[in-house]
Order: structure tokens, then C-alpha cells, then sequence
């Protein structure tokens, strides 16, 4: 797993969070994954920071990486656990 730093207001919150998902991960991988109709499959956390404290570009950055996800940058998706914080 490739674990980015947590940016933003609520970092001390997220990060928490963000490791238990973390090591969900490596827990799971280390029992060979979900078994589903006889087939092994692993499982890849990607975090996505896109925190800043400019709303304008908190806002691109979202859509932005909302599009890369659309758009296969980080591989094929099953599942987007989001966001992990907000103002609201």
C-alpha cells in the first residue's frame, strides 16, 4: 500500500480512519483476499488528498480527481469510500 499524508483541518480525525483502512487491507491480502467463485482477489487502498484551504481549489482538485478515477487513472474501482471529512 502506497499511504499519502492527510492534509487538511480535520488530518488528526482522517488519519485514524485512513490507517484502520490500511490495515484492513494488509489483513485481508495476508488471508489471500476474498475468495469469490473459486478466485483469489486482493484488495488496493489508494488515498486521494485533495485538501487545501482555499475552497476554488479544493473544489478543482475534487473534480479533477474525480475524473482520474472516471477516467482509470488509479486502476478499476469497485468500491470509493468518501469523502473522509468535509466542512458540512
Amino acid at each position: 500500500a502506497n499511504i499519502q499524508p492527510i492534509t487538511g483541518k480535520f488530518n488528526s480525525i482522517v488519519v485514524p480512519m485512513v490507517n484502520a483502512m490500511h490495515l484492513w487491507e494488509r489483513n485481508t491480502n495476508a488471508r489471500g483476499g476474498f475468495l469469490i467463485n473459486g478466485q483469489n482477489y486482493t484488495v488496493e487502498v489508494v488515498d486521494i488528498d485533495v485538501g487545501s484551504s482555499i475552497d476554488a481549489e479544493f473544489n478543482n482538485k475534487t473534480k479533477n480527481e474525480t475524473q482520474n478515477v472516471v477516467n482509470g487513472v488509479y486502476g478499476e474501482i469497485h468500491v470509493v469510500f468518501a469523502p473522509y471529512s468535509s466542512d458540512l
